[in-house]
């Protein structure tokens, strides 16, 4: 995005990299996976970690056990990640994010899984305020992201976000390489469930690693 953005604002091919977008998000895992392919890339990513930041040296400071950069370095990335924790309430951030430089070069402002906006708002207050986050760049786009909202979770979300009028894209959520099936069993006896897990075994013994991930679901009534 930041590429994109760089261009349309020069209407050529930059050769400067100006364009800062922030991604809000909210597990670890994803994260780090995010930010390793945007450097593969070739862009400037960080994870922002309450009063410093992660970026490449600083994953190497870590695990030498160093200090990180400073919070004011973040000019220097063109993704800026961080949890919500990170930057609600958090007044060194704000006060860097309203500085001219950032209102001027800040491209939009990303909540990824934007579902736990409204799941976990209960569990965190960060999550219940991260409205306050597009409140203080108001002239940024505000972009939602998530892949398991209901109609009415995408209400509430807008609702959170603080969003007036937004435009929603719908994706069809069918994916040729996941389905769902359903099957029944006997009500009890000790090999009840054989007649679903017995298919699978055979199935992994002779596929193996290319045996498909599975997911059984059942109640506990049920296994």
């Amino acid at each position: 995005m930041p590429p994109l953005m760089d261009y349309m604002d020069s209407g050529q091919r930059p050769t400067q990299k100006k364009s800062i977008v922030l991604v809000v998000s909210p597990l670890n895992a994803l994260i780090r996976d995010q930010v390793t392919k945007l450097k593969q890339s070739g862009l400037k990513a960080c994870i922002m970690k309450g009063g410093h930041m992660e970026g490449e040296e600083e994953e190497k400071k870590e695990q030498e056990g160093l200090a990180f950069s400073a919070i004011e370095n973040l000019k220097e990335f063109q993704l800026i990640f961080a949890h919500p924790e990170a930057l609600v309430g958090n007044k060194n951030v704000i006060k860097l994010l309203k500085t001219a430089e950032f209102k001027h070069r800040m491209k939009a402002i990303v909540v990824d899984e934007a579902h736990l906006v409204v799941d976990w708002k209960d569990f965190s207050l960060s999550y219940e305020k991260q409205a306050t986050i597009g409140s203080i760049l108001p002239q940024v786009p505000l972009l939602g992201l998530t892949a398991t909202a209901t109609k009415k979770t995408r209400t509430d979300i807008i609702e959170s976000l603080g969003m007036v009028n937004p435009v929603e894209i719908l994706g069809n959520p069918d994916r040729p390489n996941i389905y769902f099936s359903s099957s029944s069993r006997p009500d009890r006896g000790q090999d009840k469930l054989n007649e679903i897990l017995v298919p699978l075994v055979e199935s992994l013994k002779k596929e193996r690693t290319k045996f498909p991930f599975t997911v059984v679901f059942g109640t506990l009534e049920t296994i």
